[in-house]
């Protein structure tokens, strides 16, 4: 809704209102598996391969049924304070909310002992409310050049699957050390021990292992601008543009049973390297692991919850453009931008051995060129042409429960994943990619067209990755994926 008084004090005003509605319902089904509802791992022990070691049991067949409602209200007004000064001014009123509605179970088909039947009230699982300020202002200086600068609070829209954490009735998974006592590389009932707090216990993923924190802070984005733009001769214009974003109450799961001073057991363990194998020449130096006192252990030692992290992010990036529009045939639009990331790889230090190396506190580029150029015969071609830079990891190593060297194994962890540098000591290439479009029209006679495009993706053929796997071992440096390969389009659009 807009409305547009015919007067008011201090310059002109144009007021707008409006909402959105949201209902949303999530829902995730399992059927039983035909090998068994269970996932068999086997590894590399006492230096003898395809050992078995754990198994993941799932609560299959399952379906669940999670629901979320999100109700939003604005209000703006742009007043037009001088001539040469307009001010927009807004705010917004948000209501989420994260339920479960009853539900049944009817018990896992293999394992019942672990997941049995049940049926589960209605639960309210969360409730947010809140209202931010919104407030942008442009400054005509002359009749070329414009100064603009904003600032924003911008809400955590909350998933429409958030409350499936605390669904008995959505899927489960409890892991054990297994041991293979009848050699026939299959799980045979009687080989594990399926007791929660017993001597097999590795972990549980489940919903009566959450706990629910009433107290959850709303994450939110604040965001402050500022540009200037300025027209340098006839069509052509350049604007620079600074964003400073700072995120705050990023949230993750946190174990609250089992506290980060149980971690108290000191284990040393030799860096492989990135090739993953000791004894070679690329290996590290003696890192230290933590594995946590058994007076913690059993699923009585489980309890999750999501907790608020105590640190913020921010991003900074500047953007300039150079913006020539369609005037002698041509066109062209090109911009260079940098961010600097000061970001946390881990939110909730509860554990020692979540301590290393867990800021990204990188650089990242990147140039567009994108043009068009009218050929004789009304033939249109266009290009667009990018470069920024390539993918950002660091190497990581898993420690596994069995030490290769002999030393102590881990006794309640089944493995330890440890970053071994800095994040950004690994870049992949830049990725460079260039399409091309040309484009004819023809006029059938009246309202009626026909318009015909012939588009290649990827031209150069680049296969540059987009994502590179930096755990050490044999896939150490491969690429997990890259840029589609070349493909060529032909369309046509009729308009009457």
């Amino acid at each position: 809704m807009s409305f547009f008084p015919e007067s008011a004090r201090g310059g002109r005003h144009e007021l707008k209102a409006g909402t959105s509605l949201y209902w949303e319902h999530s829902a995730l089904g399992k059927l039983d598996h035909a090998h068994g509802n269970y996932l068999l791992y086997f590894d590399k022990v006492g230096g003898v391969s395809n050992q078995p070691v754990e198994i993941e049991i799932y609560n299959y067949p399952f379906m669940d049924d999670t629901r979320a409602t999100k109700y939003a209200a604005y209000l703006k007004d742009t007043w037009r304070i001088t001539e040469r000064v307009t001010a927009n001014l807004g705010v917004r009123w948000e209501r989420q909310h994260s339920f479960l509605p009853e539900q049944s179970y009817a018990g896992s088909s293999q394992f019942p002992t672990l997941f049995p039947a049940g049926t589960f009230a209605a639960l309210d699982v969360m409730r947010w409310t809140r209202t931010v300020p919104r407030v942008g202002l442009a400054w005509d200086l002359n009749v070329k050049t414009v100064v603009k600068t904003t600032f924003g609070i911008f809400n955590h829209m909350i998933a429409d699957d958030f409350a499936t954490e605390y669904n008995n009735n959505a899927q489960s998974t409890a892991r054990f050390r297994w041991r293979d006592l009848d050699g026939n590389r299959n799980y045979t009932p009687g080989e594990v021990n399926l007791d929660l707090n017993g001597p097999d216990f590795l972990s549980i993923t489940a919903a009566k292992t959450n706990v629910m924190n009433p107290g959850l802070r709303q994450p939110m984005a604040k965001e402050v601008t500022a540009s200037f733009e300025r027209e340098l001769m006839q069509n052509t214009a350049f604007r620079a543009l600074y964003v400073f974003k700072n995120r705050l109450d990023d949230f993750t799961t946190t174990n609250i049973l089992r506290p980060r001073s149980a971690y108290n057991v000191p284990l040393t363990r030799r860096d492989p390297g990135p090739d993953g194998v000791l004894n070679t020449g690329d290996d590290g130096g003696s890192k230290t692991i933590y594995d946590y006192d058994p007076a913690f252990r059993g699923a009585a030692f489980v309890g999750q919850q999501r907790q608020n992290s105590r640190n913020s992010d921010n991003y900074q990036s500047m953007e300039f453009t150079l913006t020539k529009r369609t005037s002698g045939r041509w066109s062209l639009v090109g911009s260079y931008w940098m961010i600097k990331n000061h970001r946390w790889l881990t939110l909730i230090f509860d554990d020692p051995n979540k301590d290393h190396f867990a800021l990204d506190d990188t650089w990242e580029y990147a140039a567009t060129a994108n043009g068009s150029y009218q050929l004789p015969g009304n033939v249109i071609i266009s290009g667009y042409l990018q470069g920024k830079t390539g993918t950002v990891g660091q190497r990581t190593n898993v420690f596994r429960a069995v030490d290769p060297d002999g030393g102590p194994p881990l006794a309640q962890l089944g493995t330890v994943t440890l970053p071994l540098e800095p994040y950004g000591q690994r870049r992949g290439p830049s990725i460079n990619i260039l399409n091309l479009r040309a484009s004819k029209r023809f006029s059938l006679g009246g309202a009626r067209r026909l318009d015909i495009d012939f588009d290649v993706f990827n031209l150069l053929n680049s296969s540059t990755p987009t994502s590179i796997t930096w755990a050490s071992g044999p896939t150490f440096g491969y690429a997990s994926n890259v840029l589609p390969a070349r493909v060529a389009r032909l369309g046509t659009k009729f308009s009457f």
